[in-house]
């Protein structure tokens, strides 16, 4: 189980991942649900924590396979136009490297947008 989620006040992408047993023996994960998530860490691209500051902020991410290639990748909403940005996953799903340079996600030949404001 993987979380992750956007911050308003930084609009910067946060990754929380569950920790295997073995790296995390103390958890206090409780038998019948969910084991506690390890503390969030910020989410890079290139080297550099994707913050959409210049977006006016308030991320919206989602972390799924969006172009059918079997690794997730990042698709992350912004506050500014509804515009959505796809970060291709250049890594593994359970240990995800994406890269810089964002695309923009489509809808035919227009931005894809969702509603904002």
């Amino acid at each position: 189980m993987s979380a992750v989620f956007g911050s308003a006040a930084t609009a910067l992408c946060l990754f929380a991942q569950n920790p295997a047993p073995a790296t995390n023996p103390t958890s206090t994960a409780i038998t019948g649900l969910a084991p506690e998530l390890a503390p969030p860490v910020r989410v890079m691209a290139g080297g550099q924590p994707i913050d959409l500051s210049d977006a006016v902020g308030h991320a919206a991410p989602f972390y799924g396979d969006i172009d059918d290639d079997g690794t997730s990748d990042l698709l992350v909403g912004q506050f500014k136009d509804g515009q959505l940005r796809i970060y291709k996953n250049i890594g593994s799903t359970r240990e995800p490297a994406f890269d810089s340079n964002y695309t923009w996600f489509k809808a035919g030949a227009d931005l894809g947008r969702v509603p904002s404001g």
